[in-house]
């Protein structure tokens, strides 16, 4: 697990625009990886349901942001685009 982690923070996300159950999953796993030694932050991706935006606001999670990114689900690596 160590080799596969190395130096990267590890981005852990919900699904899109998530709701108040989607971010906070996300936030618990991430301060499960970090509490077991592997650097993790939590990122939204899309636009945050109002009670997901009243825990960001109410609790100062400024350190979640929002992000655009691709997933891509691939098995074999030289398919992926370059």
């Amino acid at each position: 697990m160590t080799k596969y982690f190395g130096e990267h923070r590890v981005l852990v996300t919900s699904y899109v625009s998530p709701d108040l159950d989607g971010f906070a999953c996300a936030i618990a796993y991430a301060e499960f990886l970090n509490k077991t030694g592997k650097p993790a932050e939590t990122v939204i991706y899309g636009t945050p349901h109002d009670e997901a935006l009243f825990l960001i606001k109410h609790f100062n999670f400024s350190d979640h942001y929002s992000c655009d990114f691709d997933l891509y689900d691939e098995q074999e690596p030289a398919h992926l685009p370059p």
